[in-house]
């Protein structure tokens, strides 16, 4: 047993002289450091192989990205003169709409446009143009109406530019509650909005989303790769 012991013990030290060996080893101990770094970063991605719906849907990252959205908004909504921010360039490659309504419990439309915009470097937020619908026939029953950080990190936030007669119509759809009807009617408006912009994509947002940081890394890429193949 003792001899049998040994010649293991020479045949893997005489293993470990061998070049190829070592490369085989270092090639493993790299395969496990890159395992271990995109299990434990790739997790939240459904996309990913090393997607884990156990604690996805926690409301753990969330609350954490919303403190980190409120507080974006807030440094822009003071009455002092805040940081200075870069808006949508000239030929913004992305047109992204909000349309927004007065809610009457939680509102989350701040945060959610934190959330779109917080982390963006300067050519994300050059390539992406802003526009805001209030959906509200009386506009200033959104709290967030007339707010400071509008002007400073919104490209374009305003109500309806329409007739009295369409915006009697619309009040009447919103007295009635006919949320499908005016609702068809606010995204085709905001769809038209973002025609405006020229540019070539357009997305439409709800207002009560959190997006993850690198959003727009990833939506960039995403295009890119779509450019590519077709």
């Amino acid at each position: 047993m003792m001899y049998f012991k040994r010649m293991v013990h020479y045949h893997c030290i005489s293993l470990l002289k061998y070049r190829a060996t070592k490369i085989l080893l270092l090639s493993l101990c790299l395969w496990l450091l890159i395992f271990e770094y995109c299990r434990f970063h790739l997790w939240r991605d459904p996309h990913s192989a090393f997607f884990n719906d156990h604690h996805v849907y926690d409301l753990k990252y969330s609350l954490y990205r919303e403190l980190q959205s409120r507080h974006f908004i807030s440094r822009y909504n003071s009455p002092s003169e805040p940081p200075h921010y870069s808006k949508s360039g000239p030929e913004p490659l992305i047109c992204a709409a909000f349309v927004t309504v007065r809610r009457n419990q939680d509102d989350y439309f701040d945060p959610s446009v934190g959330s779109l915009l917080e982390g963006l470097d300067t050519m994300e937020r050059q390539a992406l143009y802003l526009n805001v619908l209030f959906a509200d026939t009386d506009p200033t029953r959104h709290p967030s109406w007339a707010q400071k950080w509008l002007d400073r990190l919104v490209d374009n936030a305003r109500s309806y530019n329409v007739s009295q007669e369409t915006l009697d119509h619309l009040g009447r759809l919103e007295t009635e509650r006919k949320f499908y009807e005016k609702g068809v009617f606010d995204y085709t408006y905001a769809l038209t909005a973002c025609k405006q912009a020229n540019a070539s994509y357009t997305i439409i947002f709800e207002d009560d989303i959190i997006l993850a940081t690198g959003w727009m890394t990833k939506t960039l890429k995403a295009l890119a790769d779509i450019d590519r193949i077709t």
